[in-house]
């Protein structure tokens, strides 16, 4: 048994050397060592920091002993958040030992990228994997010259997702049980909406059968790119799991967002104001048909609210990395 965790450890210490490469190569004179704990739980990342001649000098980088492998948003975040705790050590001068959840729902006892906590945020996968594709304008557009762009485009409500938001798909009932599909059913037939459901996951059923019950009611189509949504006007924001990391993504292509009021918060929601940057709507979507005539009726200040949006989330982007770094500096006084 020894000799197997022996194997194990080497394996899982080899493959996360192998993902953070381009950091170990950067910080040469720092020491990078990978543990394996039982004081963690299966999605946490523990990084501990400490200091030499007032300079980050040794990286230990904890996982959970129970861990089989490191794929996926794991390996991810690790690489977003390392190189941001080290530049935080330089920054305070101070050693840190901090826990990271990667998880949807995050964990009262670590940052978190989604979560009720509003004091233990951090920003999300998504929003970083935006700001280190350059995803935002460092010249965003001008309102009148946004607005004109924006009134071109077509005026619907466009949504395309997955099946999150109901855990397993163990039987067709689990699948008209989510709020997503319950939604593009609702909406299916008014042509101010196109929503449609374009992935499958979280299924124990075979996936065909699934497909074949959307056909059937006319809410199933293929994936987009990601660029077709700045072709329309405005954009549906529907918890899955947990809340839709993916809207970041649309505020950046100028949607009018229609967001829910949730108890779970996302980092940059501290940023946004309803009414001056999205149309709020109740939880279970009850009002969508008011707010929308609302919308409908009132262009001009709707092309204003979606400019808003649009120029908060690329401050939001182009600072991400800043956000996180404050965050970690909090945690460490």
């Amino acid at each position: 048994m020894p000799m197997i965790f022996k194997i194990r450890s080497n394996k899982i210490e080899n493959k996360i050397k192998v993902d953070i490469k381009n950091i170990i190569r950067k910080y040469k004179y720092i020491k990078f060592e990978i543990e394996l704990t039982k004081n963690l739980s299966i999605m946490e990342i523990e990084i501990s920091i400490s200091l030499q001649k007032q300079s980050p000098a040794k990286v230990i980088i904890s996982i959970p002993d129970k861990r089989e492998e490191i794929t996926g948003r794991y390996s991810i975040c690790l690489n977003y958040w390392l190189p941001n705790c080290i530049e935080a050590v330089y920054r305070s001068q101070r050693s840190l030992t901090l826990k990271f959840d990667t998880d949807d729902y995050g964990n009262s006892n670590c940052l978190s990228m989604d979560s009720e906590d509003i004091n233990n945020l951090i920003p999300d996968e998504y929003s970083m994997r935006n700001h280190y594709k350059q995803r935002y304008n460092n010249n965003p557009m001008p309102f009148h010259k946004f607005k004109k762009n924006w009134l071109e485009r077509q005026h619907q409500v466009f949504w395309r997702g997955s099946t999150t938001g109901g855990g397993v798909l163990n039987t067709t009932k689990d699948l008209f049980k989510l709020k997503r599909v319950i939604l593009c059913q609702l909406y299916n037939h008014n042509n101010s909406f196109n929503m449609k459901i374009s992935k499958i996951v979280q299924n124990n059923l075979p996936k065909q059968i699934l497909i074949d019950e959307l056909k059937k009611e006319k809410i199933w189509t293929r994936s987009v790119f990601e660029n077709t949504f700045s072709k329309y006007c405005f954009y549906l924001d529907i918890p899955g799991n947990a809340l839709a990391w993916g809207s970041i993504r649309k505020y950046l292509m100028g949607n009018l967002i229609f967001k829910s009021t949730t108890k779970r918060q996302l980092y940059y929601y501290r940023f946004l104001k309803p009414w001056t940057h999205y149309i709020p709507v109740d939880e279970n979507f009850l009002d969508l048909d008011e707010k929308y005539s609302w919308v409908k009726s009132n262009m001009e200040e709707a092309a204003l609210i979606a400019w808003n949006g649009y120029i908060q989330a690329n401050n939001y982007i182009k600072n991400t990395p800043e956000y996180l770094i404050s965050r970690i500096l909090e945690k460490t006084n």
